[in-house]
């Protein structure tokens, strides 16, 4: 039986995070559509997060390889975090007293993907690619909110958009670490 390559313990925690949030994402931008195909939507996003989680704590106990700084005690990390912090209160309370509440959806992929790009300067190109990616998410929403798109069907767009960036994100990691054979 062929032993799977060891991964490091920061990019697990990372495809861990990815996974969760992805579900978070897709759960909160449905969450006000009620259709049967909306319920598989949630569902399956479910699924895959739980499934990239999964593989992911599974492949950390097989493998734990050699004790790595975390990125969680970087000084930098606590920085962007609180600057991210900042940034999603103040906005929020923006939006809600202009009555632009449906928003915030946006607002918030929006400054997480500004957040991204910090971490891609402090810790991992491939943070770049993902906080590009959510920004872009959050644009997409705005566009489709400012045409008329409802509220529902603007935090749809966002939501899944920003669901599948993480998810892509996650599985990419656990690709380029070798912890995902290609089919």
């Amino acid at each position: 039986m062929a032993r799977t390559p060891a991964v490091g313990g920061n990019a697990l925690i990372a495809a861990i995070i990815e996974g969760g949030f992805g579900i978070g994402w897709i759960e909160w931008g449905t969450a006000s559509l009620s259709a049967t195909a909306w319920t598989a939507v949630r569902v399956l996003g479910a699924i895959i997060g739980l499934v990239i989680i999964a593989r992911a704590i599974r492949l950390r106990r097989a493998n734990p390889g050699p004790a790595e700084p975390s990125m969680f005690a970087a000084r930098g990390y606590r920085l962007v975090v609180a600057a991210e912090v900042i940034a999603l209160v103040a906005g929020s309370i923006v939006l809600i007293a202009t009555n632009l509440a449906e928003y915030q959806i946006g607002w918030v992929a929006f400054v997480v993907g500004v957040h991204f790009v910090a971490f891609g300067k402090q810790f991992a190109a491939r943070y770049y690619v993902l906080g590009g990616a959510l920004i872009v998410a959050a644009i997409a929403g705005l566009v489709v909110g400012l045409a008329g798109g409802g509220v529902a069907v603007t935090a749809a767009v966002t939501g899944l958009a920003a669901g599948v960036c993480m998810f892509v994100a996650a599985v990419q990691l656990l690709l380029r670490q070798g912890a995902v054979q290609p089919a």
